[in-house]
């Protein structure tokens, strides 16, 4: 059975419409479904014309970061409208005078932009806007290019050597271009960062790690690691050798609701080398 409302509410909400406010906030304010208040309004055109200084105020508030989503809520103005008013703006974040000083530096200084840009996690596109006007013509000495082809000629990949020294990638890859790459061998360097870092320092600390990770991160890993993986689902979970019913443990932890048919613990348990369908019962209580 459908709900009926007084008259009155009614009329409030046809006013809220008509005085330009979305009706996605009117249903909201009035606590009314959504499709009642369509149906109440559908034979309102709502055409507010606001004031030039509601627009000044909008598009302030988008200049200073503030999304699009938000202000339209606060302001009590459709998301269309707001939109259509800063279809021109681009948000773009502020950063300090001091911040762009050091980017200047370093590109002075002959790291590469995308180093920086990595190193102080900044967008590459703005590292290039704050240094268009510079030209970098830092000249290396001698002993910088040998130990570059150096670690290059030791089957280090040019990619890497470029990250590791601040280096562009161009000129690692100018001054080596006779050097033959072998990428069989296993000398080469391997830069871990990021999440891979993190579940390199967990297997080290506590022999496995719950961390999410996407897929590739496995083939990264079991390629350089000894370590053993555990896939439930989505969640790829990291182990060491004889470290697998921690790790198990560990993973039915992280669990807010333990509620688990028998199945679901010797399916679980097998996918972490746990053949003994006791051992995985007894892990569960424990956990």
């Amino acid at each position: 059975m459908s709900k009926v409302y007084p008259q009155g509410i009614k009329q409030e909400a046809r006013r809220l419409i008509t005085d330009g406010q979305p009706k996605t906030v009117v249903s909201q304010s009035l606590d009314i479904p959504y499709d009642t208040i369509l149906e109440w309004t559908k034979d309102i055109k709502t055409s507010k014309i606001y004031p030039q200084e509601t627009k000044e105020e909008v598009r302030k508030r988008i200049k200073d970061g503030q999304p699009k989503s938000v202000v339209a809520q606060g302001l009590g103005i459709s998301y269309h409208t707001i939109r259509s008013w800063t279809r021109d703006m681009k948000r773009i974040r502020t950063y300090p005078q001091e911040t762009k000083e050091e980017v200047r530096k370093r590109i002075k200084d002959g790291q590469s932009k995308t180093a920086v840009s990595k190193q102080m996690n900044i967008q590459l596109g703005t590292i290039i806007d704050w240094t268009r006007d510079l030209k970098r013509s830092k000249i290396y000495p001698q002993e910088t290019k040998e130990k570059v082809r150096e670690r290059v000629k030791n089957g280090e990949t040019k990619r890497f050597v470029a990250e590791t020294t601040g280096i562009c990638y161009d000129c690692v890859r100018g001054w080596t271009k006779d050097i033959a790459v072998n990428r069989d061998n296993d000398n080469r360097g391997v830069l871990i960062r990021g999440k891979t870092l993190t579940i390199v320092k967990d297997l080290m600390e506590k022999g496995y790690s719950l961390e999410n990770v996407p897929l590739y991160t496995k083939i990264t890993l079991k390629k350089y690691f000894p370590v053993n993986t555990a896939r439930i689902k989505r969640n790829i979970i990291f182990y060491l050798e004889e470290r697998n019913e921690e790790a198990f443990r560990a993973f039915l932890d992280s669990f807010e609701v333990k509620a688990f048919t028998q199945h679901q613990i010797n399916s679980m348990a097998l996918a972490f080398g746990i053949k003994d369908a006791s051992k995985a019962k007894d892990i569960v209580k424990k956990s």
